[in-house]
């Protein structure tokens, strides 16, 4: 354990930061001790560093729990605050991730995450590879949340509702989609439609499209 005292901000962030962003922080954090904030990132690490009397290690370790903390936390409010109930997949995705996230770094590597919406996506991509035991849980899990999401209708609702928002010319999620989808269905008819679902592959494509 470090001889020093973490800002709470490292680990407790305010609900309006939904990403952790280690430079910030650590620029903060050297602020804070009265220290210069500025200069590239790794002049900054090495600041705090010695500042802190530590190692390069130490800090490292520090900063690899908060971002794995902001990650768990940004993924189980993502997809589990609208089924709390369904503890057994949470604890499932908790275990995977925390498994994945500790597998030996690699030189030239960093931590591995998975992202749970597109597990085999991941799976293809993550250099290294992730170990085959690992990678086949991980595809279990995923079939686990598509069951998850089947057995629970506004969940789902949710689901298609992401893909098709998603895809419209392939941005993300629109501020202010939801109350274009909410005018969209209380008119009652199909066209014109408030997005242009460019991936035409999801469920919603289809089935919204019944709206008359």
């Amino acid at each position: 354990m470090p001889e020093f005292v973490v800002p709470t901000y490292i680990f407790e962030r305010p609900s309006v930061e939904r990403y952790f962003d280690v430079n910030t922080a650590v620029r903060r954090w050297l602020v804070d001790l009265g220290e210069d904030g500025g200069g590239t990132f790794a002049a900054a690490i090495d600041r705090l560093v010695a500042r802190l009397g530590t190692s390069h290690d130490c800090i490292q370790a520090i900063f690899d729990e908060a971002r794995f903390k902001s990650l768990l936390d940004d993924d189980l409010i993502d997809l589990f605050a609208p089924v709390p109930h369904e503890t057994e997949a949470r604890e499932q995705f908790v275990r995977l991730a925390s498994t994945t996230w500790e597998l030996p770094r690699l030189p030239g590597h960093g931590r591995r995450w998975v992202t749970p919406r597109q597990v085999q996506f991941w799976l293809d991509t993550c250099r290294p590879p992730l170990p085959d035991a690992l990678a086949a849980e991980w595809r279990a899990w995923a079939a686990t949340w598509a069951a998850v999401v089947t057995r629970n209708p506004l969940l789902e609702l949710r689901e298609w509702m992401r893909d098709v928002f998603e895809s419209h010319s392939f941005n993300g999620w629109q501020i202010g989609s939801e109350r274009r989808m909410y005018d969209w269905v209380k008119r009652g008819r199909r066209n014109p439609m408030p997005f242009s679902d460019l991936h035409a592959s999801s469920p919603m494509s289809t089935t919204i499209g019944c709206v008359n």
